[in-house]
């Protein structure tokens, strides 16, 4: 059975137009279909429609361009409504909507409006494409080689591009190769993905996050026309170093990933809730009618809820500390950036903690027949285990430290 959504119109003022009650209703759809989608693999096609005719994918766009208009609050909470009952999706989604803020960050107004146009008149996807797996995380060697009309052509391979299966555009990045001055400087641009020369790989496979479509990208001179270009060269590499604006872009990103786990997480207690009160069975020393009555069981559900009750009250902290940061536009001062920077780290590593202990510890609640296929418990697990290991929270719990016995705030980057 496909399940259809009709289109949105975002109108604004529109009281019906709620983005989380949208959000919510897609969920509540999806849960069915979860489990054998996971098991599955491949590409979530008819979810990702959904998701294009919900008007979601405009959620941060303003409304004079046609978009939601919403705040980070908002859209912190929608990405963690998709994620309870899929992963894969919020994980799609929340890549999409930090592409909103790279393009008004670097962009110039020209680039902003007519990306924000396209995007929401037409409902586009926009994938990712900056990863490589090289010697380390950021030795990107996907080289852009400049034209004389001013744009580049792109050579090389990117893996690990979420999202860029099934997109209208693509967020990439290149290393400029020639003998200027500007030689290993990095651009950033966007460009629609069905351009001559690039080829999207079916070739991601991973324990979790099944459905991201987070395989290799191959770039074949692909030409980068000169108004797609965000910015100046290494535009992002000195707004982190002077902690301007666009530096932004990076505790945007921690902070969407780490609602992305805590969604992932209310999933799965959701699920392990059901099965207890229906299926679960009381262990005989506990001399109780039902599981639910359980001491040990009832425990291990309240430790469940006091881990997600507080890493759930310091993201929304956190996502109204960066509205009210992001609001200062270029007033923004580089304490403030600081403060964000030592706020989200701890958001992180509260979210991947609490995460990782509630999906593992749910199997002790559920009990040996839980862990039939047929269930897709593990899928919670697999899916935050294998995304937390993208950005380690050592550092980021690092980070805070730091700050409170040194006085020091993170220096800015593309992971803090």
């Amino acid at each position: 059975m496909t399940l259809s959504v009709e289109k949105q119109h975002v109108r604004p003022g529109d009281a019906d137009n709620d983005p989380v009650a949208v959000a919510r209703g897609l969920a509540e759809k999806w849960r069915a279909t979860a489990v054998e989608r996971d098991r599955a693999g491949g590409s979530a096609t008819v979810e990702r429609e959904d998701l294009r005719a919900s008007g979601l994918l405009s959620l941060l766009i303003p409304r004079q361009y046609g978009g939601w208009g919403a705040d980070w609050p908002t859209a912190i909470e929608v990405v963690r409504e998709i994620a309870a009952a899929d992963g894969s999706l919020g994980h799609l989604l929340g890549y999409h909507l930090s592409s909103a803020p790279m393009i008004e960050l670097f962009g110039s107004q020209e680039q902003e409006q007519r990306l924000y146009r396209q995007i929401a008149q037409n409902d586009w996807w926009t994938g990712n494409a900056s990863s490589e797996n090289n010697s380390h995380v950021l030795d990107w060697k996907v080289s852009a080689s400049p034209t004389e009309d001013g744009g580049y052509l792109l050579n090389g391979t990117k893996h690990f591009c979420s999202g860029a299966k099934g997109s209208d555009l693509l967020l990439v990045f290149g290393v400029i190769q020639d003998d200027s001055p500007q030689q290993g400087a990095i651009i950033a641009a966007v460009i629609p993905t069905s351009r001559h020369g690039v080829q999207v790989n079916d070739d991601w496979a991973a324990i979790g996050m099944r459905q991201t479509d987070s395989g290799s990208t191959d770039f074949h001179s692909v030409k980068v026309e000169p108004d797609e270009v965000l910015g100046e060269p290494n535009a992002f590499i000195v707004a982190f170093i002077q902690s301007e604006r666009g530096s932004l872009f990076a505790p945007i990103v921690q902070l969407i990933l780490a609602n992305l786990y805590l969604g992932i997480a209310h999933g799965a207690l959701d699920a392990a809730r059901e099965y207890t009160r229906t299926q679960a069975r009381p262990w005989t020393p506990a001399r109780v009618q039902q599981a639910t009555e359980d001491p040990y069981v009832l425990r291990a559900y309240g430790e469940f809820t006091i881990a997600l009750q507080g890493a759930d009250a310091a993201a929304r902290e956190a996502a109204h500390l960066l509205q009210t940061v992001w609001d200062k536009g270029d007033a923004l001062a580089p304490e403030d950036r600081g403060e964000l920077m030592v706020k989200i780290p701890g958001v992180k590593a509260l979210a991947t903690n609490a995460a990782l202990d509630v999906n593992s510890g749910i199997f002790e609640v559920i009990g040996a027949r839980g862990t039939h296929p047929k269930y897709g418990f593990d899928r919670f697990w697999r899916n935050v285990r294998t995304h937390t290991l993208h950005d380690p929270v050592s550092y980021k719990i690092a980070d805070v430290g730091k700050h409170t016995l040194n006085g020091q705030y993170p220096i800015p980057g593309f992971t803090s």
